[in-house]
């Protein structure tokens, strides 16, 4: 689900570590997880659901966020260990994300045998939060092949 095809010096993840994760300090504040949240969407969301994402965020130490992306940082290359992947893989994206490019799913498919590849059109980062209803359905039926 909107997928890195690897995390090793990403430009954006690094940005990401040096423009905002890195200098958090607790509290994290309601502003910060709300842009943040917002900012993996490409369409509105019910506000409750958003409320209910931001919520969770603000349960998250700013040592638990600097860890989570310290660790993509430090994620080792795993490109070349995506060949021998042998199990049906589904890969999915919305198509108006703006953190991970397109280009990392179609290195992805190029890379692991099986995959297949699902574009949300109108869909952000999030989009399984954008259409529930229609990822639900795309997992359970690609769950449900044999």
């Amino acid at each position: 689900m909107g997928a890195f095809a690897d995390l090793q010096g990403h430009a954006g993840v690094q940005e990401f570590w040096e423009t905002g994760v890195s200098t958090l300090r607790d509290p994290i504040t309601r502003e910060l997880a709300h842009e943040f949240q917002v900012s993996t969407l490409a369409r509105p969301i019910a506000a409750d659901h958003l409320d209910t994402f931001v919520n969770e965020s603000l349960k998250v130490p700013a040592r638990i966020w600097q860890a989570l992306f310290r660790g993509f940082l430090d994620t080792p290359a795993f490109g070349s260990a995506l060949a021998r992947v042998t199990a049906p893989t589904r890969t999915a994206r919305g198509a108006r994300d703006v953190y991970v490019p397109r280009s990392d799913q179609d290195t992805l498919q190029r890379a692991i045998p099986s995959a297949r590849l699902v574009v949300y059109p109108d869909g952000g980062h999030a989009f399984h939060w954008e259409d529930p209803r229609g990822f639900t359905a795309d997992l359970v039926a690609f769950l449900s092949e044999k």
